[in-house]
């Protein structure tokens, strides 16, 4: 289980900053396209 938190920090993290940040300074999107965007790299596992 530690694996799986600190692969999330190192890869999870900066995805989710990086989705937050564009949802930010976009002002067309909604807050849906937000929610959508997150699904992915909440729901994805990194086999890096």
């Amino acid at each position: 289980m530690y694996n799986s938190i600190q692969q999330f920090n190192e890869f999870g993290v900066g995805k989710i900053e990086k989705i937050i940040k564009n949802f930010m300074e976009d002002s067309s999107t909604g807050i849906g396209d937000l929610v959508m965007a997150l699904d992915k790299p909440l729901q994805e596992r990194n086999e890096q």
